[in-house]
């Protein structure tokens, strides 16, 4: 699958989405969030490739949700 999908959360993608995809999620007021996702296929479970796993400094600052500067 190539291109661009756009879409409200919970997003529901099929068993067809397998592979690695950059993403990016953004919502009015908030700063835009990128990454990168690996679907493994039917019976597996998605892992974020773009941040280390367990907890991390960056991992907190994004979790916090600072509002975009504005325009």
């Amino acid at each position: 699958m190539r291109g661009d999908i756009v879409g409200l959360a919970p997003l529901e993608l099929g068993p067809e989405w397998t592979g690695r995809y950059s993403v990016t999620a953004q919502a009015p007021g908030h700063a835009a969030a990128e990454g990168v996702i690996y679907f493994p296929g039917p019976g597996g479970v998605p892992r974020l490739l773009s941040d280390p796993s367990g907890m991390s400094g960056g991992l907190l600052l994004k979790s916090l949700y600072f509002p975009a500067p504005p325009p």
